[in-house]
């Protein structure tokens, strides 16, 4: 879990003890009690508009962004498979496979290092053709 989340968890979970000193639950009600989905999806509504994002946005779209945001910052694949909860890293990849682009980037970079190892062959055996016909005429 990333720090500032940790730290946000933290300060909310303080808050939250000194009103709520039993609760059984990190988010609840304003009485203490488990949050009814309906007003779940209702603040979750109010925070999209606020942020002035779609409201097309599902609270299941989170859990999809955080593993994109963990992928684009070029998280280890079994890191991200442990956040998801994922039992198996295919199911990761099957899912996110797909937004890894520094898989792509990475097979370019491989591309590229294989031609340039190429190119460096063929310059070597240029010159080592060029010694035997030097020393031939010799």
């Amino acid at each position: 879990m990333p720090q500032t989340v940790y730290q946000a968890l933290r300060d909310h979970l303080t808050r939250q003890e000194t009103i709520f000193p039993h609760a059984e639950y990190v988010f609840v009600s304003s009485r203490g009690t488990a949050i009814d989905p309906r007003n779940l999806l209702r603040r979750f509504k109010a925070a999209l508009e606020r942020a002035k994002l779609p409201a097309t946005i599902r609270f299941h779209d989170l859990r999809h962004s955080c593993a994109t945001f963990l992928i684009a910052q070029g998280e280890h694949p079994r890191v991200i498979m442990d956040i998801l909860g994922h039992a198996q890293m295919s199911t990761t990849m099957d899912i996110y496979g797909h937004v890894m682009p520094s898989t792509q980037r990475a097979a370019a970079k491989l591309d590229e290092l294989l031609s340039e190892v190429e190119d460096s062959d063929q310059q070597v055996e240029q010159d080592e053709g060029d010694e035997r016909t030097t020393d031939e005429s010799a």
